[in-house]
């Protein structure tokens, strides 16, 4: 509930701007009172014509009056009921009609003695509500005060701090940049990925030199041991047609050498691009984070200073002229403590008077138990005395309540009439801002949370009229020309070129076919090692013919030879050397198939030394394409490379120019989000209006809610009260006479019975 304090505020900052507000009021006019009004006046016409609140100050009085004519009218029937009594009716001394009984005897005095019981416990009831409904009262406006007394000091607090308001805001405006910062840090999100790439490279280098020293090296031994061998074979002067083991195998080590060490030098030139683009987007941060500097320096914080200028001046001259010597903090503590005393009395005074009830009718119950007329009097002529005052409470507390109703439901749209009509519409100019008051004022009783009293006051779009948006789109400008220059495209053009230059998808590394060829030329040399007469001069016609002339030379003696058995064929022995012609005749025949075993043996042991050399060529070239599935292995990851860093680099080429797309399309509204944030957050900060949402929700929640309907309860109680005790006066009355009638009739029976006792003594004297 807000509506008391909207009118509080209202007030205030009319009589802030007097000058103003009395030149600009409609003139105060009085028509004719026409009729009774039971509500404010609303209309700016109502308002300003005094003739309408005279119609509702008649409602008021109508109320007021009423209450006090039911109080005459319970009155009149007292004392029209006293005079009965005195003249014998209703509770009069007349007998029953029986002579020989008392007129009123105890029983006669329990009827109305029961009915003065009821009423007082009525009474009782009614006065513990009243305490009640004194002390939750007192409750409350407790609160108020002490509500308003820590907004008040909070209030003085928070303007103290506006004073320096536009340069504490222009100080933190340069926080932009590090609200800023995550969003322009976001390229360096990208240096990981430019590092995988870097890596990526320098692992290819690292794999590249690494096939140098181990497969590389393996295959180019092995090379070099199949060319020795084939060089061998091709040394001997008997194969014909021999592989030229320079030709046969290619040259695969000097091959592989050219093609990495080029790929090498290309990979490391990819390197250096990468790291160029790295310092590139490390520079352009820098320099995008200093440019926005210099344009907060120059263009934003100086206007804001301005703008924010003329607000503290407006807040500054409500504080000097009016906060200060009005509400400075040695007068709310004194306004705090005489509030209080002023309650403490109001509840004192309040507890007696409904208190002085409990006390007032246990004179009639004394009376009552001990049979005497004279407390019942006393009773029923105090409350005959004092029955008004609980009239009169309520003839005024009733009026009130229905007042403080009509200003906490009727009253904010009355004082915004009146401001509407004072500020022109309500518009008030504050260094060129226009500001509605009533719009205002509900802002600022509205505040919750981190609401702050510029933007309650300026309203939710209050830096718009700073002309913020051209300073955030001058801001965003020069971002998004420096963006540009985070564009990587040709840069990272470049990687992929070098990347593609390197050729080492192209790296040969499978020479099978070679391998191949080399053995079917070896399988065709191998091909003359199975005839013994292509080596070492030996033929087998040669060959045979000295055995055939051994044997047939022999076979005169009847002897026949093979190579096998040969060794058996001795010229010295029988029948061979019979004669020196036939001994040497066999001599030179066994000496021409020695040498031809020799030439035999010999050129075995060398076919069988070249057939051994082509089985390890053979093994060697079979050996040579295990060699070539492990280097292709070997450079499997980095054949694939070219390719892999093609697409990382596309992708985060890709990546960086939606990066500069999306911060070139969300720049501005970011950065006036910021902006407003932190703005917003710096006037919550010092000049927080929460509190003040809270004491009106509190203000309108003790007085409207609370406080007035404890003083409507407290206000019919009073009534009821009233009418009760003048009940309780008749009652009285009757109970009154009653008791001291019988207590007469009492004291006369008595008086004749002590006679009668006398008498009665004296008679035996006289006889």
């Amino acid at each position: 509930m807000k509506q008391l304090s909207l009118i509080l505020l209202t007030i205030i900052i009319l009589i802030s701007l007097q000058i103003t507000f009395i030149s600009s009021l409609p003139p105060f006019t009085f028509s004719s009172v026409n009729t009774v009004r039971t509500t404010w006046p609303e209309t700016q016409n109502d308002v300003f014509d005094g003739a309408r609140w005279v119609e509702y100050g008649i409602y008021l009085a109508i109320i007021f009056a009423v209450i006090l004519i039911l109080g005459l009218i319970s009155y009149c029937v007292g004392c029209w009921f006293c005079c009965l009594r005195c003249c014998g009716f209703c509770g009069g001394c007349t007998t029953k009609g029986q002579t020989d009984r008392y007129p009123y005897t105890p029983t006669d005095v329990k009827g109305p003695a029961l009915i003065f019981l009821l009423l007082y416990i009525v009474i009782l009831i009614f006065a513990s509500l009243g305490i009640i409904f004194s002390v939750l009262f007192s409750s409350s406006l407790r609160t108020v005060v002490k509500e308003s007394s820590d907004s008040i000091s909070t209030l003085n607090t928070m303007l103290n701090k506006t004073n320096n308001l536009g340069q504490i805001v222009s100080n933190q405006v340069y926080g932009i940049i590090n609200k800023l910062d995550p969003y322009i840090q976001e390229v360096n999100t990208f240096q990981q990925p430019l590092t995988n790439i870097q890596t990526s490279l320098q692992n290819g280098i690292t794999t590249l030199d690494n096939f140098n020293s181990t497969t590389g090296q393996t295959i180019n031994s092995h090379v070099n041991v199949i060319r020795s061998d084939l060089q061998i074979i091709r040394d001997n002067n008997d194969v014909q047609n021999a592989p030229d083991p320079n030709t046969i195998i290619p040259d695969i080590n000097g091959q592989l050498a050219n093609s990495i060490n080029q790929g090498k030098t290309y990979l490391n030139q990819g390197i250096q691009q990468v790291t160029t683009i790295k310092t590139t987007l490390d520079n352009n941060v820098q320099t995008t984070k200093d440019q926005l500097n210099n344009t907060l320096k120059n263009n934003v914080v100086p206007n804001i200073e301005t703008s924010l200028s003329g607000v503290t001046n407006f807040i500054t001259t409500l504080q000097n002229d009016y906060l200060n010597p009005y509400f400075n903090q040695k007068s709310v503590d004194d306004g705090t403590y005489w509030a209080y005393v002023g309650e403490n009395i109001r509840l004192a005074l309040e507890i007696t008077f409904f208190g002085f009830i409990f006390f007032l009718y246990l004179f009639t119950l004394i009376g009552i138990c001990i049979k005497k007329a004279i407390p019942i009097e006393c009773s029923y002529v105090c409350t005959f005395l004092f029955a008004w005052l609980f009239f009169i409470v309520a003839a005024f507390q009733i009026p009130l309540f229905i007042f403080v109703q009509n200003a906490c439901h009727q009253g904010p749209t009355t004082a915004k009439t009146v401001a509407n009509a004072a500020l022109d519409g309500g518009n008030l100019n504050i260094n060129g801002i226009q500001v509605n008051v009533t719009n205002a004022i509900d802002n600022i009783f509205s505040c919750r949370g981190n609401g702050s009293l510029i933007q309650a006051i300026l309203g939710e779009d209050y830096l718009k009229q700073f002309n913020i948006d051209t300073m955030i789109s001058d801001i965003t400008n020069q971002v998004n020309n420096q963006l540009q220059n985070f564009n990587i495209s040709n840069t990272a053009g470049q990687v992929n070129n070098y990347v593609t230059q390197s050729n080492i998808q192209n790296v040969r590394t499978d020479y099978t076919s070679d391998v191949n060829n080399a053995l079917e030329s070896l399988h065709n040399t191998t091909k003359q090692f199975n005839d013994y007469s292509n080596f070492n001069g030996f033929n087998y016609t040669t060959y045979n013919g000295a055995l055939n002339n051994l044997n047939n030379f022999a076979s005169n003696y009847g002897y026949y030879y093979t190579y096998e058995n040969v060794t058996l064929f001795d010229p010295n022995k029988s029948p061979y050397n019979q004669s020196t012609s036939t001994r040497d005749a066999a001599t030179d025949l066994k000496t021409k198939v020695d040498q031809q075993i020799d030439l035999y043996n010999s050129t075995v042991q060398e076919v069988l030394s070249l057939n051994n050399t082509a089985n390890r060529i053979e093994s060697n070239l079979n050996n040579l394409k295990g060699d070539f599935v492990i280097a292709n292995n070997d450079l499997a990851g980095v054949k694939s490379l070219p390719n892999s860093i093609t697409n990382d680099v596309n992708s985060l080429v890709h990546s960086v120019n939606n990066f500069i797309t999306n911060t070139v399309n969300s720049l501005q509204p970011t950065i006036t989000g910021i902006v407003y944030d932190m703005v917003n957050a710096i006037g919550t900060e010092i000049a927080g209006c929460a509190f003040i949402g809270r004491y009106g929700s509190t203000l309108g929640d003790q007085v409207c809610n609370k406080m007035s309907y404890q003083t409507i309860l407290t206000a019919l109680v009073s009534l009821f009260i009233g009418i009760t005790m003048m009940a309780m006066f008749m009652v009285l009355l009757v109970v009154g006479k009653k008791v001291r009638y019988q207590n007469k009739v009492i004291k006369s029976f008595e008086d004749i019975q002590d006679n009668v006792a006398t008498a009665q003594q004296e008679l035996p004297e006289k006889h």
